[in-house]
């Protein structure tokens, strides 16, 4: 795989927030940049609207009430359009490595091979 970095430009006066656009489950929860406001909520106010989003879906859909991808979707992204009016980007061009507990690191996310290798360093 070959890769390369380029800045993020993060602008106050155009209010976004980018997440990746991949493994969506509706919606990417691995990472998130731009504007403070709406990266605020994503990142310090999940647990604070946590119980209200799920007495809400108690009756509807009980087993989302702990997917975080399923109330990033239905929660926590929709205040953040609302609340702040802050649009969501999601990009196809981010791309990042996913280290597991066990040292192993996962390709897939950004185009390669579905492999995992060995600890880090081990090839």
């Amino acid at each position: 795989l070959n890769f390369r970095s380029v800045p993020v430009d993060v602008n106050p006066q155009q209010p976004f927030i980018v997440i990746p656009d991949f493994a969506n489950y509706p919606v990417n929860d691995r990472m998130v940049y731009g504007d403070a406001k709406g990266v605020e909520i994503w990142a310090n106010q999940r647990f604070q609207r946590l119980d209200k989003y799920c007495y809400d879906i108690r009756n509807k859909r009980p087993e989302h009430c702990l997917h975080d991808e399923q109330f990033l979707d239905e929660a926590l992204f929709p205040a953040i359009r609302s609340e702040q009016n802050i649009s969501i980007v999601a990009l196809k061009d981010i791309c990042f490595l996913r280290v597991r507990p066990d040292s192993s690191v996962r390709f897939d996310d950004c185009g390669g091979k579905r492999m995992r290798r060995g600890p880090l360093g081990e090839h």
